[in-house]
């Protein structure tokens, strides 16, 4: 006999993280690079206060260490300035869809209850007759008052 797939859906056996959220992953990312930033910059100062080299051995160590320092802290001051611009962009993106979505689906109706249907259009209807009427008579009163 020949051996044959199997036709029923499999389930992965690795559990789905179904509470990620990009933007909260972002937000935790850009903090630990405010916290990196924060220990380069430390590092920066501290290389800053060893004392001036007397040996030419210290020199090209201290030169080093300057240059290690002072390279990871405009890394770290780049990838910060990157961070902010990720978490800013993707805000505008969620606020810019957040409109569209909403203008997307039609808005339906809310029956009344109690009340036929059919009614419901000419109740909004006779709503939106009395609105103009009350708007008309305070631009009027406006007018004369002026």
């Amino acid at each position: 006999m020949k051996d044959h797939r199997s036709t029923h859906a499999k389930v992965s056996k690795e559990p789905e993280n179904s509470n990620f959220e990009a933007g909260t992953a972002l937000e935790n990312l850009r903090a630990e690079i405010i916290d990196i930033e924060a220990l380069v910059h430390a590092a920066e100062a501290a290389a800053d206060a060893l004392p001036a080299p007397s040996t030419d051995r210290q020199r090209v160590v201290f030169g080093r260490i300057q240059a290690l320092t002072t390279k990871a802290s405009e890394q770290a001051s780049a990838s910060l300035h990157y961070a902010n611009a990720q978490v800013t962009a993707l805000a505008a993106q969620v606020e810019a869809r957040r409109p569209a979505r909403c203008a997307s689906t039609p808005s339906l109706p809310t029956p009344q209850l109690g009340v036929p249907a059919g009614h419901e259009q000419r109740n909004a209807a006779q709503r939106a007759r009395d609105n103009a009427a009350t708007s008309s008579a305070d631009s009027a009163e406006s007018t004369l008052s002026t």
